[in-house]
């Protein structure tokens, strides 16, 4: 894994926010709804013509406002239970030394992200595994591979989603109404509100679907591109395009959750920040005002809840600081009995981010 070729998304202020106009950013929150959306049909939306809307996608590529496009799965489905935030703070280690910690974890099949943070903790490695005891020999590694360099850590275990997105509200203010977050969507949302639900839906989701091998191919074309033209899966895959898009539809209603973009929000012009809550909900009203309260932020992207010291975990997407300290003092109001300790970390880079990690091939 070559780091240099990293992405930078975090806001380290290197350099100054891409200038982006009203059909920019309708096209990114179309991208944000849905990755693998056809250019006609953006194209229709934002005004603009097709070969514009190429164009400008093409633009936001070059000019590294746009990564990848990857598919979100549901790693249940693929016999995976558990996702797990392991937090590590660092002693104090060289460059090379904290490089060559990042690669390694980084190419471990379980990985799914690999975050470099300043505050309380240096990294945060997020991993799915089939079972605690998996779980358990994953984290030995990562320890064992990290040696001395580990001075402390902290995991969280997975157990809910308060809400996901690929942009904050902020982002989305004075477009069509199509891309506001309201509080009714469910789970998972990606730019709009009509997102898919993480909670499988009864009426689509068949019980006994398991991916065949077929599928599995499908998916590892589209794992971390998914935006890969029709005629070019099928081609990879030996099917004829009809017989992908079948498939795909199907995956759809059972494993994949949606298509998304990968984005560099310092060149959005954002901050992002990483908050650690340790707090205490008892009444499942208080669970529900906390989900509300996390849905009506303007700078929140992502909040889960999770088992551990820090029980709630949540990104912080900000233009300015002030929008963090007020979105922080907010919370404290809403439930100044219920927040017992909270850590705030400053992300910097981040050197890994997929849904569908290598071990799901294996």
């Amino acid at each position: 894994m070559d780091l240099d070729n990293m992405r930078n998304l975090y806001g380290s202020g290197r350099g100054p926010a891409a200038k982006l106009d009203l059909k920019d950013r309708k096209i990114l929150a179309a991208l944000g709804e849905d990755a693998r959306a056809p250019l006609s049909r953006i194209a229709k939306e934002v005004g603009l013509s097709r070969d514009s809307v190429e164009y400008r996608i093409n633009k936001y590529m070059k000019e590294g406002i746009l990564g990848n496009c990857i598919t979100v799965v549901r790693s249940q489905r693929m016999g995976y239970g558990m996702t797990l935030h392991l937090y590590l703070k660092l002693n104090n280690p060289s460059p090379d030394t904290e490089r060559s910690l990042i690669d390694m974890v980084s190419e471990m099949p379980f990985t799914v992200a690999v975050w470099k943070f300043f505050g309380a903790f240096d990294m945060e490695v997020t991993f799915i595994a089939k079972d605690p005891s998996q779980a358990s020999s994953i984290i030995s590694n990562i320890l064992s591979m990290a040696g001395k360099s580990v001075q402390d850590y902290e995991l969280a275990v997975w157990t809910k989603n308060y809400l996901s997105g690929s942009f904050p509200r902020s982002f989305l203010k004075g477009l069509d109404d199509t891309y506001y977050i309201s509080p009714r969507a469910q789970g998972y949302y990606f730019g709009g509100t009509s997102g898919n639900p993480l909670n499988f839906n009864p009426k689509l989701s068949q019980a006994n679907y398991v991916p065949d091998s077929k599928d599995m191919k499908i998916l590892k074309i589209i794992g971390d591109d998914a935006r890969t033209p029709l005629i070019d899966i099928a081609r990879k895959v030996g099917m004829s395009q009809g017989m992908v898009r079948y498939r795909l539809e199907a995956m759809k209603e059972n494993l994949i959750v949606a298509f998304v973009p990968t984005l560099n929000y310092e060149a959005l012009g954002y901050t992002m920040y990483a908050l650690l809550l340790n707090i205490h909900v008892l009444k499942e009203e208080d669970d529900k005002r906390l989900q509300e309260f996390f849905y009506n932020n303007d700078s929140i992207l992502w909040a889960i809840g999770a088992i551990g010291r820090f029980n709630v975990l949540v990104n912080v997407c900000c233009r300015k600081e002030s929008e963090f300290q007020k979105m922080l003092n907010d919370i404290r109001h809403e439930f100044p009995d219920s927040i017992k300790e909270y850590e705030l970390l400053h992300a910097v880079e981040e050197y890994k981010y997929t849904y569908t990690p290598e071990c799901m091939f294996r």
